[in-house]
């Protein structure tokens, strides 16, 4: 006899609470309340024990919840529970359509023909949304959760790429796929405590993985464990050929603040020695008729939020009369994020699918005199053609911190702060063209925040320094140097932008870290404002050591603050030194130790 037989009968153990379960569930469920439903069957499960009925509809509330993973796992175990339901079986049926697993689907959707329906389940409504098995089957499709995972990144919609990727994995648990796309979208919310532990999964499910574990180096060097950092990223460098995954491990190294500038150079340079194509191409003589200079530009995935806005200006002001202009990105030039970039360009091509040989005989196809490439090691797999020919001329700008390494890339653009002559050759395979003018591009923010008067209350309290610094940019050494100047002036407080600091690791670190010079009760945190209502707050704001990050002294100078900043030896230290220089600040805000800093 089944469990839903037994309840008509009145013969099931605890028949009273079950009859109790369903006329609590019986209201909710007709004003589609799934809610309600949700916690009367949570209600249940947790206090009274498992129940067939229960799990079925906490399936359906999950299933309302865009939990689809979740869904189909409460309907097994309402299956598992009672299996001789028919509206158990149809629900497995239908939920493994809507999965893509169509032997699954079958086999259930045939089952349930044969099995009998239980009066009280089968007059509860379905929630709205919920395909028929009909239809369910008719338009099954191969991993859709997949699919919804990576429609919503391709639009930047990051949480619900993280909810389809979650689930995805949950049914797929071996999807390396799906373990990069969710660390994708971890990285862009700043989750990096999240992303350790989602790859740390992954690498259980996959072992040896080297591009999970590349990944996990550079979700260790967001939070700042530099040591675990290297050591993962050598294990996968040592087992791998990508060029992807020996890149990364490089840009990370660059972030550990014992990094020696000159070795961090020398790993640059293997990287495009190992990593660059060798095809060596043999240039077509060029037109001896006076004609436009072809320029193109590989925009790559450059940062549409910032930075691209600028570039785009800046390509737009170029006299077309001299420059014919081509741009390499990634999409199509027609969407969105590459919008900006329409008024640019008079022709336009999609690398994203592109290996490097094709995409050498496309920038051939386009007769290029200058090919400039301002994505860098955002896209390493694009990079690797620099290492043949093919342009005359080729130029790197933006995203190679330390030079690309690459022998055929003829020149870097720098600037006198970032590369001083005085300096020495600082041991780049490419040329150094120095702009007068700085070399940094970067936009104004485009928030509306109106900054408000300083209050009396703020010109009654004493000098409040701020920092927008990440787990990774908050090294003993900054701190150090930040506790001397709280100590010197002991009405000052430091108010910190909130960079996860509430998880529990972060926390603790951070209560180490400011512990240790005894300065944690004057710290406090600032979470979930905008650039504006951060620096409004702000007497001055404090650069970690070695800076990178220019948006935060773009955004501090314009609310009207200013920015101190140390930049050390390494040009890859010094592009906020660069950016602060170009502006004509760099003798007041630009330190050249840490004793002129404090």
């Amino acid at each position: 006899m089944s469990a839903g037989a037994a309840i008509m009968d009145g013969t099931a153990t605890g028949g009273a609470s079950v009859e109790a379960f369903i006329d609590a569930v019986g209201l909710p469920i007709a004003d589609n309340d799934w809610t309600a439903v949700r916690a009367v069957c949570d209600d249940y499960l947790r206090n009274t024990g498992p129940l067939a009925e229960a799990f079925y509809l906490r399936a359906l509330a999950a299933f309302v919840e865009e939990d689809v993973a979740g869904a189909l796992i409460f309907a097994q175990r309402a299956f598992d529970a009672d299996g001789d339901v028919n509206e158990y079986a149809e629900l497995l049926a239908r939920l493994y359509a809507t999965v893509g697993d169509i032997q699954q689907s079958s086999f259930f959707g045939k089952l349930a023909t044969a099995l009998p329906s239980v009066d009280h389940v089968a007059t509860w409504r379905m929630p709205a949304g919920l395909p028929t098995f009909s239809q369910a089957f008719l338009n099954i499709s191969a991993q859709p959760l997949l699919q919804r995972a990576v429609a919503a990144v391709e639009v930047g919609q990051w949480t619900d790429g993280e909810n389809w990727f979650s689930q995805h994995l949950e049914l797929n648990p071996q999807s390396q796929q799906a373990y990069l796309g969710l660390t994708h979208c971890l990285f862009v919310q700043g989750k990096f405590q999240a992303a350790i532990s989602t790859l740390r999964a992954g690498l259980h499910a996959l072992p040896g993985d080297e591009k999970l574990a590349s990944q996990l180096g550079t979700a260790l060097t967001a939070v700042g464990q530099f040591a675990d950092a290297r050591a993962i990223h050598l294990a996968a460098t040592a087992q791998s050929d990508d060029p992807d995954v020996h890149a990364q491990a490089a840009i990370d190294a660059a972030f550990d603040p014992e990094a020696d500038p000159s070795a961090l150079i020398a790993q640059f340079r293997r990287w495009g020695e190992r990593c660059g194509l060798d095809t060596v191409t043999v240039m077509p003589p060029r037109s001896a008729t006076v004609r436009r200079l072809t320029l193109g530009v590989m925009i790559g995935v450059v940062d549409r939020r910032r930075v691209a806005p600028a570039l785009a200006r800046i390509l737009g002001r170029l006299d077309r009369q001299r420059f014919r202009l081509v741009g390499f990105g990634v999409g199509n030039l027609s969407i969105t994020t590459n919008a900006m970039f329409r008024n640019s360009f008079e022709g336009w091509h999609d690398v994203r699918e592109m290996d490097p040989i094709t995409l050498a005989s496309v920038v051939g196809t386009e007769d290029v005199d200058i090919l400039m490439d301002v994505t860098g090691f955002l896209m390493p797999n694009t990079l690797v053609a620099f290492g043949a020919r093919m342009a005359p001329v080729q130029v790197s700008w933006l995203g190679a911190p330390a030079g690309t390494g690459l022998a055929c890339m003829d020149a870097v653009l720098s600037d006198p702060f970032l590369d001083p002559e005085a300096s020495g050759d600082p041991g780049l395979r490419e040329a150094i063209v120095r702009l007068e003018l700085g070399s940094q591009v970067i936009d104004l923010a485009s928030h509306e925040d109106v900054l408000e008067a300083p209050t009396d209350a703020q010109y009654d309290r004493g000098p409040t320094f701020v920092a927008d610094a990440t787990m990774a940019e908050l090294t003993p050494t900054t701190v150090a140097c930040w506790a001397t100047v709280l100590n010197e002036l002991p009405e000052a407080t430091l108010l910190l932008r909130d960079h996860e600091f509430q998880n529990e690791e972060n926390a603790n670190r951070l209560l180490a870290l400011f512990g240790n010079f005894g300065i944690t009760h004057r710290i406090e945190t600032l979470s979930n404002a905008s650039p504006a209502a951060l620096f409004a707050q702000a007497d001055v704001v404090l650069l970690p050591f070695g800076a990178t990050r220019l948006d935060v002294a773009v955004d501090a100078l314009a609310a009207g603050v200013p920015v101190i900043c140390w930049a050390p030896e390494g040009r890859y230290r010094r592009r906020v030194g660069s950016f602060l220089a170009a502006l004509g600040l760099g003798d007041d805000l630009v330190a050249a130790s840490a004793d002129e800093y404090r």
